[in-house]
């Protein structure tokens, strides 16, 4: 893990080092391999950042070459590999335990996208999903490709709750080097969101101020909050004066996140 930051470091063979990709914070990669036995490559922004990777590692690949090929998502979209019979989805729930109404969507896609990479021969495939949560209800209609099923389901969740489709979002993040300093800042920006929607009658619901789940970022420990309303135009007028009578305190910083893509 990173002293600095809330996250686990990253592995980069060139260098031999391990990264975290938030503060740069590095150390030498630990020893050890499963296969040594196997050609490995890895399909990572970090590592296809030369002109024609991609094709070469698909190349080396199909032809058998390579025989595990290690990724991020970039493996799972649009790739074709009909001698692949084996796909592994490695901690497939990891993004489902996130405090993010996307989290069922974004487990969902991931499964579907990296199954889809295997079963295209003739001679078929197997996925292996690794899960702590084999009964959810996303997991379940990934493995099945069932994508109608799962958008019924969320949907309505969706809607119960008051989330986007059927609502608009907004993230305020603060952050600051000192956590009791920086907590203080948060809940006094919530507070000035709270009395501004008690004195207008907003519809406009707000949760937190909480830690995220990156608590600490580069040195800094975070906070945010989330304002959630059906009114699109009073949830921006709530943040127009949270803007004009906010100002940052000393180190303490806020940024506004309008419609997120994720609540780290």
């Amino acid at each position: 893990m990173c002293p600095d930051c809330d996250l686990a470091l990253t592995h980069h063979r060139e260098g031999s080092k391990a990264l975290c990709h938030f503060c740069d914070y590095t150390i030498a990669v630990p020893q050890g391999c499963q296969f040594p036995d196997a050609a490995i490559a890895r399909m990572d922004s970090d590592t296809m950042k030369k002109p024609g990777s991609h094709e070469r590692i698909q190349a080396d690949f199909r032809a058998g070459r390579i025989q595990i090929l290690m990724g991020t998502q970039m493996i799972a979209k649009g790739l074709d590999f009909p001698n692949v019979l084996l796909v592994g989805v490695v901690n497939a729930d990891t993004a489902l335990h996130f405090p993010d109404f996307r989290a069922s969507e974004k487990t969902f896609q991931l499964v579907t996208q990296v199954a889809g990479r295997t079963g295209r021969g003739e001679r078929g495939g197997v996925v292996l999903v690794q899960t702590y949560s084999p009964d959810h209800p996303a997991i379940i209609a990934a493995c099945k490709h069932d994508y109608r099923s799962f958008s019924d389901q969320e949907l309505i969740q969706r809607e119960q709750y008051g989330y986007p489709p059927y609502a608009s979002l907004a993230r305020i993040i603060m952050r600051g080097p000192v956590q009791r300093d920086a907590e203080e800042f948060a809940d006094g920006i919530v507070k000035k969101i709270q009395l501004e929607i008690s004195r207008t009658s907003a519809p406009v619901r707000v949760l937190g101020p909480a830690p995220p789940p990156i608590a600490k970022l580069r040195g800094h420990y975070r906070f945010h909050a989330m304002l959630i309303s059906k009114d699109p135009g009073a949830l921006n007028k709530i943040l127009s004066r949270v803007q004009t009578e906010t100002k940052a305190t000393g180190d303490n910083l806020y940024l506004i996140d309008i419609d997120p893509i994720d609540m780290l």
